[in-house]
């Protein structure tokens, strides 16, 4: 059988690689929307416009993946997998950077004088309490397809103001992803996901597709 760190250690880097992939989309589908007048007046509306469907859909199919309620039929790489490993082995998880993981959890909201006489056992379950108010709730995850539905029904570009109101929902479900991400990473399993005081590794790399969009919009001389 697969050790627990094993276990939670593969879950978390299938969901880290989830978040990239969604974040990725996201930065694509904001420089498609950003230059949306531009793109229209040469003519390539409709090829952006099923790149920005085909974005979204990878977004929310991302997204969907990282807070997929665990099955006992099979394991699943999300997070709620992740914080119920955390919670029911308590005692298996050795917490690595124990005071910046109390910083966090202060940070939060929870009383830092509460936590010194605790052993790793017991702030491993108060992390996993913690952790849990951090997961959407069904209905939030419900909604991004009903979101979708309405902001994106028909192939035509989309610029950032008229889909501001469902980026702010994913926005806000790949940042919770992130907390929850970078709490298990940084202190259970020993591979840095956050850094900084919040800043998430992977943004930057997320980024990378979009700057080259970017070159080579300038390069064809569509944008300047």
């Amino acid at each position: 059988m697969v050790p627990l760190p094993n276990q939670l250690e593969d879950i978390i880097k299938g969901v880290a690689m989830d978040i990239l992939d969604a974040e990725e989309a996201i930065k694509l589908y904001e420089v498609i929307g950003n230059h949306k007048d531009t793109l229209i007046k040469d003519n390539f509306e409709n090829l952006f416009a099923v790149l920005q469907v085909a974005l979204l859909k990878n977004t929310i199919l991302a997204i969907n993946k990282i807070y997929e309620t665990p099955k006992k039929t099979y394991p699943l790489r999300s997070l709620p997998a992740a914080v119920k490993i955390l919670k029911d082995n308590c005692n298996k998880f050795k917490i690595e950077q124990r005071e910046q993981l109390e910083q966090k959890l202060t940070n939060w909201g929870l009383d830092k004088k509460c936590f010194i006489s605790l052993s790793d056992l017991e702030l491993t379950n108060i992390v996993a309490e913690a952790l849990n108010t951090k997961l959407p709730s069904k209905e939030e995850i419900k909604n991004i397809k009903e979101v979708r539905d309405k902001q994106v029904a028909h192939h035509e570009l989309i610029d950032k103001e008229k889909s501001s109101i469902m980026w702010s929902h994913l926005d806000d479900l790949l940042a919770r992803a992130k907390k929850i991400v970078g709490v298990i990473g940084n202190h259970y399993i020993g591979s840095f996901y956050e850094i900084n005081d919040g800043e998430y590794v992977l943004s930057y790399d997320a980024s990378i597709t979009s700057l080259s969009l970017m070159r080579l919009l300038k390069k064809a001389g569509i944008v300047n």
